[in-house]
């Protein structure tokens, strides 16, 4: 039974891994439901290793340093990055990646909010990306959640409610106005 026609592979993965040149001819991942915790720690430890130091490789994003560690590590972000990309063949690629879009990628996009944390060490790539979309033509709004760490103003609702609200009111704002 190929990777394809396995029952056990949701088929949301399936089409992520197609879209980046992986078939049934390449070796699958074993992402399945029923994957036991070695195949995953062997699968992600092979992928992992052409992915160390990603993140600290981006000079003009000092958030990844000042912010490491606040919520979420770089370390832990490089582990997730070769689960996204376990060949390392689209590390720049603008579809998986923004920050690394140009100009000639970005024209003619719809409407755009950009929401960064200020304690985020994504916030700077955040902020990279919003900038080039002005550049490149594309209405976007941008915003920085002063205080708070990544995610924080989506997924800390009950600890944070009028932020949370203020988040989902943007959005809803935001859908409201294409």
């Amino acid at each position: 039974m190929g990777p394809g026609t396995d029952p056990r592979i949701d088929p949301r993965l399936l089409a992520v891994l197609a879209a980046f040149g992986l078939d049934a001819a390449s070796p699958p991942p074993p992402l399945t439901r029923a994957a036991s915790v070695e195949e995953l720690c062997e699968f992600v430890g092979q992928a992992e290793a052409g992915f160390e130091g990603l993140y600290e490789a981006l000079p003009d994003a000092p958030s990844l340093v000042e912010n490491d560690g606040y919520f979420i590590e770089c370390q832990m972000m490089d582990l997730l990055v070769s689960i996204y990309d376990p060949t390392g063949l689209n590390a720049e690629n603008p579809l998986c990646w923004p920050y690394f879009a140009g100009a000639a990628d970005l024209e003619g996009l719809p409407p755009h909010v950009i929401s960064v944390n200020e304690l985020d060490p994504l916030r700077d790539e955040g902020v990279a990306y919003y900038r080039k979309l002005l550049q490149a033509g594309v209405p976007a709004v941008g915003r920085m959640n002063l205080g708070l760490v990544h995610a924080a103003d989506s997924i800390f609702r009950q600890a944070l409610p009028d932020v949370y609200a203020a988040t989902i009111g943007d959005i809803k704002r935001f859908a409201a106005s294409l």
